[in-house]
């Protein structure tokens, strides 16, 4: 991506892990959004989000920290500290100091994934993840995941579903979709009438994606079968986003697999234009595009100076 993208990284929640990427009793130290976490899940599995240092003499808790009960244990001197951050005990003490806590983040586990809520600003979550509909449907099979690191910030990648025009080109569809996105508070809805190639030929149906803020999104597919699709997108710095799709398929469907390939391979169409494009602060539109201001608009009120 070219260096003159102008947004810092947005406001919101983002997906740190998955669910089953960590057990309950375990510590984890991830690196996004510019900067380190230390996650946890208490023995009951409450997860929980904070910065990675001891506030004592400053060792790395996701460094042989371990945890007892509902506490996060430091690995240097055994202080303690609950999910929201505070020290509960000191084991060699009679008081704890007053200071005695580290920073903790909004934590949610929602949809089978770990969010943490950021803003620099330090304001409060405006906006929640909602659960997706049909995820608790035991018909489902264990989820299938995919992965990948782009050299681009998430509005980039964002405005692909407000530019219907780029799947004729890049990724070689045999008709221009037809497509209505709408706007309304934190999501963003694209209800797409589409053609998907596959083994046996082309099926037709419909895909209907919902964004929720920068962080969160799932699409419902009814093309000839039902699919679930979960995405994150999580800002690793100010130049890389990892974005994974979890993939959830009936036992027995030949379809989903059919259009998870489909998918894969035109985010690999879409990689190489994100990565090298640069930004324009004032496209040239012509009335055939999509609605590439009301994605702009939509995607401001997660930066705090816009």
């Amino acid at each position: 991506m070219a260096d003159n993208f102008p947004f810092p990284i947005p406001k919101g929640w983002f997906a740190l892990m998955a669910e089953d990427e960590l057990a309950p009793g375990q510590v984890a130290r991830v690196e996004a959004l510019g900067k380190e976490f230390v996650v946890f899940r208490t023995e009951s599995g409450t997860p929980s989000v904070v910065d990675p240092y001891c506030p004592h003499l400053g060792a790395h808790l996701g460094v042989g920290g371990t945890v007892s009960g509902e506490t996060l244990v430091c690995p240097f001197h055994g202080w303690r500290f609950d999910s929201e951050g505070r020290c509960t005990e000191v084991p060699y003490a009679k008081r704890i100091p007053p200071k005695a806590q580290i920073t903790h983040y909004e934590t949610r586990l929602v949809n089978g994934w770990i969010f943490v809520w950021h803003d620099p600003a330090g304001s409060s979550p405006n906006y929640e993840i909602p659960a997706v509909p049909g995820f608790e449907d035991a018909a489902w099979c264990p989820p299938v995941r995919h992965e990948w690191t782009i050299g681009a910030q998430f509005q980039e990648l964002f405005e692909n579903i407000c530019d219907p025009a780029h799947f004729l080109y890049v990724h070689q569809t045999s008709t221009f979709p037809e497509s209505k996105v709408t706007f309304a508070g934190a999501t963003a809805r694209s209800l797409n009438h589409a053609t998907m190639p596959t083994r046996k030929g082309e099926i037709e149906g419909t895909i209907d994606a919902y964004t929720i803020g920068p962080g969160f999104g799932y699409v419902l597919y009814d093309i000839v079968t039902d699919m679930l699709q979960i995405t994150s997108s999580l800002p690793l710095d100010d130049h890389r986003t990892m974005i994974r799709h979890e993939f959830r398929v009936r036992e027995g469907d030949r379809v989903g697999p059919a259009l998870i390939r489909q998918i894969c391979m035109q985010m690999g169409q879409d990689i190489p234009i994100w990565e090298n494009k640069t930004y324009h602060a004032a496209p040239v539109l012509c009335d055939g595009d999509g609605p590439i201001a009301g994605g702009r608009k939509w995607m401001a009120q997660f930066y705090n100076d816009q």
